[in-house]
């Protein structure tokens, strides 16, 4: 397991992942009560985040991912169509310890929705940052199929 580093401002809350010892990611949910990206706006990876809290708990709600049939994504490798949404449930279940969970739905991809509960435990560690070796910067699409590399 690798950490999480979760910071709230005004108008939003970051989530740093760290996905391996030499990759972090960081994901941003406004909380200014914007709605989602308008239909036809262009896809994220990590789709477009949106959250508020229901009493005590923090829901966030994520549409418009890019399209991704291989399930290469930083949480849970579920294949992806446009239409792929993601909703997260945060809330505190001890002073040093967060319930999780998350609820995927994609019609294209799955046959029914998929939900996971997990907790998150409070831990002194911090995310290691690397810097980019620009020589093996493309070292991750070995993991890609063939007809995704590059075909120099």
């Amino acid at each position: 397991d690798y950490p999480v580093r979760i910071e709230q401002s005004k108008d939003s809350i970051s989530f740093e992942h760290q996905i391996t010892i030499h990759n972090t990611a960081t994901r941003t949910v406004a909380m200014d009560g914007r709605r989602h990206a308008f239909e036809g706006a262009i896809p994220q990876y990590y789709g477009d985040s949106v959250g508020k809290y229901e009493g005590n708990e923090l829901v966030v709600d994520t549409t418009n991912f890019t399209f991704d049939p291989n399930g290469i994504d930083y949480m849970t490798n579920i294949p992806s169509s446009w239409r792929k949404h993601v909703v997260e449930r945060y809330s505190r279940i001890a002073p040093d310890k967060l319930k999780f969970v998350l609820t995927f739905e994609d019609p294209e991809m799955m046959h029914q929705p998929y939900t996971e509960t997990m907790e998150m435990s409070r831990v002194n560690h911090e995310i290691t940052w690397t810097h980019c070796d620009l020589e093996n910067a493309d070292a991750d699409l070995i993991m890609m199929p063939p007809k995704y590399k590059d075909t120099k």
